[in-house]
C-alpha cells in the first residue's frame, strides 16, 4: 500500500431514501490492500531510534513521514512537503484515522520501550541488592562471576605479589600463566 493511495477525493452521492425524497451523503474513498504494523523487535527500536536520535530538532511531520514506513507496510511514494500538505489538509476521514493510529502505535511504542527500561532497571537493583545481602563468601564469588578475565587477571597479580607463602604463590602463578593464555587465545580468535 502507497501513501498516494489515501489522496483520493470524497464523493458525493445522490440516493432516494424509503420515503421516496431524493437524499445526498458524502461518501469516502474505499482503498484497496492492508495496513500492517511491524511487529515490535530490536531492529525496528533501531530504525526508530536512529529517526528520533538525529541530534537535531525534528517536526511532528517529518517525525511521522519517516516513521510511517518503518512501523508499518506503508510506502512514502510522495515527498515530505507532499505530505505535510496532506497533514494540514487531510484528504479524507481515512487518512484521518490513519494518522490517529500511527500516533497511537507510536505513542504505544514509546511506552512500551520506557517500561521494559524500568523492568530491566527495577530487576537489576533487586539483584543488586539481593548480592548486597548475601554471606561474604558467595558474595566474592557472586563479584568475581562478575569480572572480565582482565580483572581476574589484575586480581590475581595482586594476590601474588602481597602473598607471603611460597607454596600459595606458586599456585596463584599457575593461575595467572593459565589466565594470561586465555587471555591471549581469546584475543587471537577476535
Amino acid at each position: 500500500m502507497k501513501i498516494s493511495d489515501f489522496n483520493q477525493d470524497r464523493e458525493l452521492q445522490f440516493y432516494i431514501d424509503k420515503q421516496g425524497k431524493e437524499q445526498s451523503k458524502i461518501v469516502e474513498p474505499g482503498l484497496i490492500g492492508k495496513i500492517k504494523f511491524h511487529t515490535l523487535s530490536k531492529e525496528l527500536l533501531n530504525k526508530v531510534s536512529a529517526v528520533i536520535n538525529t541530534g537535531k530538532a525534528i517536526e511532528y511531520d517529518e517525525l511521522t513521514y519517516k516513521v510511517i514506513p518503518i512501523i508499518t507496510n506503508v510506502e512514502m511514494d510522495i515527498s515530505l512537503q507532499d505530505f505535510k500538505a496532506l497533514l494540514s489538509l487531510p484528504p479524507n476521514n481515512l487518512f484521518i484515522q490513519f494518522i490517529d493510529q500511527i500516533n497511537n502505535q507510536f505513542i504505544n511504542l514509546v511506552q512500551r520501550v520506557n517500561k521494559f527500561k524500568q523492568d530491566i532497571s527495577k530487576v537489576n537493583n533487586e539483584i543488586n541488592e539481593s548480592i548486597k545481602n548475601l554471606p561474604k563468601d558467595i558474595k566474592d564469588k557472586v563479584e568475581e562471576a562478575q569480572m572480565t578475565d582482565e580483572d581476574k587477571l589484575k586480581k590475581l597479580e595482586q594476590l601474588y605479589s602481597e602473598e607471603k607463602d611460597s607454596k600459595k604463590k606458586h599456585d596463584l602463578l599457575l593461575q595467572v600463566a593459565k589466565l594470561q593464555l586465555l587471555i591471549e587465545n581469546k584475543d587471537k580468535k577476535e
